[in-house]
């Protein structure tokens, strides 16, 4: 029986002032439905244009739950498809990334398609006569998704054709870009290296919170942090050596809890920070980790993109100038 579909005002109940239900997180139709009402009609990143610099080269990754194609065509656009042939929804690419020439060619029944999705060549075409393929949507080949958009070299994708512009979406957050890619001295980024990718058996939603929580550090990994600084103290080194970037990164994890502080770092924004250790977030909800109970209390807020009600991957690239 559901329990949230077609019923609004049973999932404005999940949110309480200062609790959240549990179901936020475990629920498979809360999560359906976030995949059907979100993740089809906002924008979400897809990935980086060096990651596909040539023509021909790709890139595959997952926009909620559907599988896509990143890639570049021979005018040199970058184009997102949907991973899927039209004849029998097999997955086209199956590499993370690759070139695949001029066309796609799946691998099932040999459909053949252009880099920006159109059909090219079906092998015994005669073989479909009085089939009805000539009127149907698969003679239009590889389906695109709904939007695409290339904001300084970063490709975002909105599954659905109808749905908010990027810039009405994005507003004011669109500066955090602009900051980050300005300050290199080309005026661009590229993606440096493969992509650092994590695989956590848990909601969407978890990962990002965790990431953004800067309360947990201290607690959670003070141990190898004090370590790994140890370690860096004793080195034998030239006087005056640069302490590295991950000493940086990690010395704020031995800081007492008393030093974190919140404040608001842009509009719609708030920013978590210890000494030297910064995270910033766009709203939704934030709880506690703890679950056990149908409420949870949040901390703070966060966002960001999907896997499943209870599992799931998620990336993050590490763009360079």
């Amino acid at each position: 029986m559901s329990r949230y579909a077609n019923n609004p005002q049973a999932i404005r109940n999940l949110i309480r002032p200062t609790e959240v239900h549990r179901d936020v997180y475990i629920d498979q139709e809360v999560f359906e439905l976030e995949m059907k009402h979100l993740f089809a009609n906002t924008w979400v990143f897809v990935g980086h244009e060096s990651q596909t610099p040539n023509k021909g080269d790709y890139f595959t990754t997952e926009i909620g739950t559907k599988p896509v194609i990143m890639v570049r065509h021979s005018d040199n656009e970058v184009y997102v498809l949907h991973n899927r042939c039209p004849h029998k929804g097999t997955k086209i690419a199956i590499d993370r990334t690759g070139n695949t020439g001029k066309f796609f060619r799946c691998p099932y029944h040999a459909w053949s398609f252009k880099t920006n999705g159109c059909l090219l060549a079906i092998p015994l075409r005669k073989g479909y006569k009085d089939t009805g393929l000539e009127e149907s949507e698969s003679v239009n080949g590889m389906a695109p998704v709904g939007a695409v958009k290339n904001y300084r070299g970063f490709i975002f994708a909105r599954l659905n054709k109808e749905g908010p512009d990027f810039e009405s979406f994005f507003g004011e957050a669109l500066s955090s870009f602009d900051n980050m890619v300005d300050r290199s001295p080309e005026g661009r980024l590229e993606v440096a290296g493969p992509p650092l990718r994590y695989m956590h058996r848990c909601n969407w939603k978890m990962l990002v919170e965790n990431q953004t929580d800067t309360c947990h550090p201290m607690v959670a990994h003070e141990s190898s942090a004090g370590t790994a600084i140890d370690l860096w103290e004793k080195m034998d080194k030239p006087e005056g050596t640069q302490k590295p970037m991950a000493m940086e990164v990690i010395a704020p994890f031995m800081s007492p809890m008393s030093s974190s502080r919140t404040w608001a770092s842009a509009p719609g924004r708030t920013a978590t920070a210890t000494p030297g250790c910064i995270t910033r977030s766009t709203p939704t909800i934030r709880p506690s980790p703890a679950i056990s109970s149908r409420w949870s209390r949040p901390m703070a807020r966060s966002a960001q993109r999907p896997s499943s009600a209870r599992t799931g991957t998620t990336r993050s690239i590490s763009p360079t100038s």
